[in-house]
């Protein structure tokens, strides 16, 4: 399933969508990098990452546009309305009454503010997929835990 629109949201992933927009609304692309990238990474990571943080913000504000990055949350992250198009749950029963995918895996992290385990465990039983959580990963897993997701999608590939 393609990023859509976040099943649950804790209440702490509800306020860093808030920042994340009001940031985006007033143009001020450096607070929306330091909005989401508090929100996207465990804290772990960006105690490890923290002298990086800056330049990753500043290649964020630099290449992107306030109007541009709010078009594409607006459309994906923005609501947890369930009549929503994009809403996960919606597209995971599509694709598997369609029979399009034959299997799937749905990787959480267990730090993750923008989208709670359960929301990752529902949205695997809605389309007949598999749920992994990677411990101590936020929503970036790729990125905090490579190795820990490149396993899992081996494993999962590797399956008949």
């Amino acid at each position: 399933v393609p990023p859509a629109v976040a099943p649950r949201r804790t209440a702490r992933g509800r306020f860093a969508l808030r920042g994340c927009l009001a940031s985006l609304r007033s143009g001020d692309m450096q607070g929306f990098g330091y909005q989401i990238t508090l929100a996207s990474y465990s804290s772990s990571f960006l105690a490890e990452h923290e002298a990086r943080v800056p330049k990753w913000v500043d290649a964020l504000a630099r290449e992107c546009t306030s109007e541009g990055v709010g078009a594409i949350i607006a459309e994906t992250l923005a609501t947890e309305e369930e009549e929503h198009p994009l809403h996960t749950e919606r597209l995971a029963s599509r694709i598997a009454s369609a029979g399009a995918v034959e299997g799937g895996l749905i990787i959480s992290g267990t730090e993750d503010a923008f989208s709670t385990l359960s929301s990752g465990a529902d949205l695997a039983r809605v389309a007949g997929w598999e749920h992994l959580p990677i411990e101590g990963a936020a929503h970036a897993v790729p990125l905090e835990k490579p190795r820990a997701w490149r396993d899992a999608v081996k494993g999962f590939l590797a399956k008949p």
